[in-house]
């Protein structure tokens, strides 16, 4: 699925190729006609112009999806978040280009109207430098920056769209703009259609209406046991949604396409039918994700729940098992699988424990066992994976309002909201908790006791 931003991007990525193309051909036939040698110049501009694009995508391609685990690459002119955390952004390397074409424009200018200028050794690779290379180069660093915000789908499209860009720009410069305008304007012009470009690419911002942050625009999300509206998974998915991310949500059965559909006008989401008990499924998920996004930034654990209340005496191991293993044992594989790429983004893991982890109840055993192994599961990875960046928290919630719970428990009696365990998740997921790790919040609201 190919969302809004995306195709904002894509159409920004061929303003950058069309100015490319225009410029480099416009600052080309300038130092040309200005120049001698024509054949040996002629071949040392190009090489140059296309040198200075290759070098600017090799430094501003962000960190690889094949690094080894624990390895991260920072971008050269990458923003930097909360605790290091590689960002791949955009705002810098837009004004950069557009200071490389204001340079460039001023300099065919002063070349122009200065022949002494160009009888000086030095003014000549000053002259290649400041026209061709400089927004060549700040160029292939932008584009590699727009690709890898839309890794994917949509990164395919930004390249083919920048390359198309920039054989439309060649074409134009040669048929128009260089028998008619001055090269100094050809710069200036370029600036002007990427200004307007830069704002495309930015968009407008997405607003959560539980939290009102925007901080998760394009990070890819993970929700697990999300395919019930009526549950606190499909809850947390909308509210990632709402926020901006990209979110992966997947469930047991075939109703994860149905959830997927009813997400997808909010943004883009990529539906996973998946039993996280089984080692296959869960590195499919991951596959899954991997290939459509290349990413991720945040795993949310929601998938378990409670399926046995019996005494201890009642309880059979079989029992016990089955509910250590939909608890803790899908947080444990699920978190093993995505910890390469997590470690890549440094991202989050949000766990979903509960109250009784620490107060077990009658009745209760298995379940206050299986949460209570979340809970050591949670700290155990948080300082294991704290070089790597990844923070690991959970979440114990109080009794959700849930479809289910209702049903079980009755309208008289008092519920959290799922909105405000949402929103909890969302935070802790977010830059905004970069300084969290190792943590267990209870969310309990009136029903605190």
């Amino acid at each position: 699925m190919t969302s809004a931003h995306s195709i904002r991007r894509t159409i920004a990525a061929l303003a950058v190729g069309v100015t490319l193309g225009a410029v480099a051909s416009a600052g080309i036939a300038l130092l040309l006609y200005t120049g001698q040698g024509f054949l040996r110049a002629a071949g040392l501009l190009v090489s140059s112009t296309l040198m200075a694009v290759a070098a600017g995508l090799w430094a501003g391609a962000p960190e690889s999806s094949n690094l080894p685990a624990g390895a991260r690459a920072v971008p050269a002119g990458a923003a930097s978040g909360p605790r290091g955390e590689a960002l791949v952004s955009t705002t810098g390397r837009w004004l950069g280009l557009l200071a490389a074409l204001v340079a460039g424009g001023l300099f065919t200018a002063f070349w122009s109207a200065q022949p002494p200028l160009r009888e000086v050794a030095w003014a000549g690779a000053f002259a290649v430098l400041l026209v061709l290379a400089l927004p060549a180069y700040s160029a292939g660093t932008l584009l590699a920056a727009l690709h890898a915000r839309d890794r994917g789908p949509g990164a395919s499209a930004v390249a083919s769209a920048s390359m198309a860009g920039s054989a439309f720009g060649i074409l134009l410069a040669a048929t128009v703009i260089i028998p008619a305008i001055e090269p100094w304007s050809v710069f200036y012009g370029g600036a002007a259609l990427l200004a307007v470009a830069s704002i495309l690419d930015r968009g407008p911002s997405r607003v959560s209406p539980v939290t009102g942050v925007t901080h998760m625009t394009d990070r890819v999300v993970i929700v697990t046991g999300a395919a019930d509206s009526g549950q606190l998974g499909h809850t947390i998915a909308r509210t990632f949604v709402d926020a901006g991310a990209r979110v992966v949500i997947s469930g047991r059965t075939a109703a994860i396409t149905d959830a997927a559909a009813s997400l997808a006008p909010a943004g883009e989401v990529l539906a996973v039918q998946a039993d996280l008990t089984n080692d296959d499924d869960v590195a499919r998920l991951i596959h899954d994700v991997r290939e459509h996004f290349g990413r991720i930034d945040a795993l949310i654990n929601v998938a378990g729940g409670l399926s046995v209340i019996a005494s201890v005496e009642d309880t059979t191991p079989a029992e016990w098992q089955r509910e250590i293993e939909r608890n803790a044992g899908t947080a444990l594989r699920l978190s093993r699988a995505a910890l390469p790429l997590l470690r890549e983004s440094r991202g989050a893991i949000v766990n979903f424990a509960a109250p009784a982890a620490s107060r077990a109840p009658a009745r209760l055993a298995a379940y206050s066992a299986a949460k209570a192994a979340v809970v050591a599961l949670t700290r155990s990875l948080a300082i294991e994976e704290k070089s790597n960046g990844v923070r690991v928290n959970a979440i114990a919630p109080g009794m959700m309002d849930t479809d289910q719970n209702r049903a079980e428990a009755g309208e008289d009696v008092t519920y959290v909201s799922r909105d405000d365990v949402a929103a909890v998740t969302l935070f802790l997921a977010g830059p905004g908790a970069a300084g969290v790790t190792g943590e267990t919040v209870h969310v309990l609201g009136e029903t605190i006791r």
